[in-house]
């Protein structure tokens, strides 16, 4: 059975403008509080490199990588028990 809640099936993943909204105005602000030098001293941070935006990037897919392998065999074990029944 096809897994219907999984993150590279969801056609309609910016149908909800507000969170699109959300999340742009979540990486403006970071990127703002990152890079505005007065900002960035006054919270005490300091801009991130290249290697470590890819640290950040690479984290990031990993951590969604194993959200949709944990939600397959959920699902998996899911369907399999419904045809058990």
């Amino acid at each position: 059975m096809l897994i219907k809640h999984t993150l590279h099936l969801m056609p309609i993943m910016f149908a909800n403008k507000w969170l699109l909204w959300a999340v742009v105005y979540g990486f403006v602000l970071t990127f703002l509080a990152l890079y505005l030098p007065g900002l960035n001293k006054a919270l005490g941070i300091e801009p991130l490199n290249f290697w470590e935006w890819l640290l950040v990037l690479g984290v990031g897919i990993l951590a969604m990588l194993w959200v949709e392998v944990v939600k397959f065999f959920s699902n998996r074990n899911r369907n399999e028990k419904v045809v058990k029944d």
